[in-house]
């Protein structure tokens, strides 16, 4: 994902470029060039975009989800 495709979630702090986000599902970080785009039904209007988490496949749609943790990316 880009920084600015982010920008319909909840991140605190601001994501980024090269920053981390902490899935809220398994709690892994990734990178967030990691996350990809999806969607997700809706029973009220069909359907709102998502992202999912490479690490869980778990799809967060931009409604109903959490706050995201967001972090700079680890030195190695």
């Amino acid at each position: 994902m880009n920084i600015e495709d982010l920008n319909l979630w909840d991140m605190k702090p601001e994501p980024t470029e090269g920053c981390e986000i902490k899935c809220p599902e398994c709690g892994e970080w990734s990178k967030h060039t990691e996350w990809t785009e999806s969607e997700v039904g809706c029973e009220d209007c069909g359907s709102h975009a998502a992202i999912r988490c490479p690490k869980c496949d778990e799809d967060f749609d931009n409604v109903w989800s959490k706050e995201f943790m967001v972090r700079e990316a680890e030195k190695v």
